[in-house]
């Protein structure tokens, strides 16, 4: 207000002396005039500025906050895992020989003893057909042979030659029996037919896999973790399984954790049953997050938030209308959110917005 006095006083002195003369000469007069006095109010303000402490310019930052509140943090180990079958049975033939028939298709349900496929047996049936034969013969002379000893009529000996020839082609006829059974090649699981590459004619040996059954009632999860999770990863452990071909997530937990450490991968097994599911396949790929650290009340914040600098991690804070630079520890974070295990209380209110620019005591404004 002093500077508003002097410069309207100034001013009417001009126009007063200006009040003779041509319009030129006062024109000329009045640019020398203002000259003069734009000068003299510069210096004038400059001087207030220094010596009036009565008015004084605040300049604030505008930020936004949050409160700090106790929430549930949990962290996770992300590895790579894939569904197995706990009952995937490779199936081949017990006995060599040429496919006859083939019972059965690919992806196709089957049942436990449920014939497959059979091999070439004409030859096996006609021996047992043959030994069928000799043995009514021995079978009659045994049993003449038995009346005759209950009458105690002829010897022991004769009676225990025709037993043990009777005994022994019994046992023939059931080794042929089995031999013709082997020729059937059977289902020993319920599941399903998820490979089958035996076709009519083929010739087969036993151990040469023809046919794989997959039981889609026990599935399981498997993945390998590194040995340093060993303390960590336990049978019971909460896991959540994603299937990024299927879009499907699922919450679990760990079936079997094992004891053993590969020597050449430095890792262990670990597995968890799946529920019966038509989607899920043997072999597809899933990611396996292991739960390993859990704290149902715990302060976190975005890890964006968290600075530091030579003396630590540090978060800014609103005391009021000012910014506070506040010291934390960090703990362990996941997925972009850190947990804070000590310098902040519940109800601090953190700045999220604006905080790059902040200095410890610097105004705000939210």
């Amino acid at each position: 207000m002093k500077i508003t006095y002097i410069a309207t006083a100034a001013l009417l002195v001009v126009l007063t002396a200006c009040g003779g003369g041509s319009d030129k000469d006062k024109l000329e007069k009045l640019i020398a005039d203002r000259e003069t006095l734009n000068t003299q109010i510069a210096d004038l303000e400059a001087t207030v500025a220094l010596t009036d402490t009565t008015t004084k310019i605040v300049k604030f930052k505008e930020v936004a906050i949050a409160p700090v509140a106790l929430t549930t943090f949990e962290h996770y180990i992300d590895i790579q895992g894939k569904v197995d079958g706990e009952e995937v049975v490779d199936i081949n033939a017990k006995m060599p020989g040429t496919i006859q028939t083939v019972l059965v298709q690919e992806g196709r349900a089957v049942t436990k003893g449920q014939v497959l496929a059979t091999l070439e047996s004409e030859s096996i049936s006609k021996n047992i057909e043959a030994v069928k034969t000799q043995y009514e013969l021995v079978k009659s002379l045994y049993e003449r042979q038995k009346n005759l000893w209950d009458q105690k009529i002829g010897t022991e000996i004769q009676y225990l030659q025709a037993k043990t020839s009777k005994d022994a082609m019994e046992k023939q006829i059931a080794a042929a029996n089995e031999q013709l059974e082997m020729a059937k090649i059977k289902a020993p699981i319920n599941g399903t037919i998820e490979m089958f590459n035996a076709k009519v004619g083929n010739y087969v040996m036993p151990g040469m896999p023809i046919a794989r059954i997959v039981n889609p009632a026990h599935l399981k999860i498997t993945a390998e973790m590194a040995e340093s999770y060993a303390n960590k990863v336990h049978t019971g452990n909460d896991i959540i399984i994603e299937f990024p071909s299927l879009s499907k997530t699922l919450h679990n937990k760990i079936s079997f954790a094992a004891k053993y450490i590969n020597p050449a991968s430095r890792s262990f097994t670990i597995e968890s049953k799946l529920p019966f599911d038509d989607d899920f396949r043997a072999n597809m790929i899933a990611v396996v997050k292991v739960n390993d650290y859990k704290n149902a009340k715990a302060m976190v914040l975005p890890v964006n938030l968290i600075q530091k600098d030579e003396t630590g991690f540090y978060v800014m804070v609103a005391d009021k209308t000012t910014a506070k630079k506040v010291i934390v520890t960090k703990g362990v974070d996941y997925n972009g959110i850190a947990e804070i295990t000590s310098g902040l209380a519940v109800g601090d209110q953190v700045i999220t917005k604006g905080y790059q620019d902040l200095n410890d005591g610097d105004v705000i404004k939210f």
